[in-house]
């Protein structure tokens, strides 16, 4: 990490924008987001990720929309269940298949 010349932060490897990256708090569903300092939720009528945001406690941050890969993570949580039944009825369906050739 450096400093140009006019005093800006200015990140050079991958890591430390990958850092700063996980450290701005994400866009939950709904548009909501939570000021990292006093964990006051705004209600967004749109996703403002990257845009400067102002609380009323004096903090101003900036939040990030989640990625990619952490939206399929999401995803398959949230609906773990339903693949679980589906693999338990497609083994079922398997094994009486198996037993009828039997």
């Amino acid at each position: 990490m450096r400093k140009d010349e006019n005093g800006n932060i200015v990140l050079t490897t991958p890591e430390e924008k990958q850092a700063l990256r996980d450290a701005l708090p994400v866009v939950k569903e709904g548009f909501e987001v939570e000021c990292p300092l006093c964990k006051e939720k705004y209600k967004l009528p749109y996703v403002c990720a990257g845009k400067q945001l102002e609380c009323t406690c004096g903090n101003s941050f900036q939040v990030r929309e989640l990625t990619a890969k952490e939206q399929k993570n999401k995803f398959f949580q949230e609906n773990k269940k339903y693949f679980y039944a589906a693999s338990a009825f497609l083994l079922i369906l398997l094994l009486y298949l198996t037993m009828q050739l039997i």
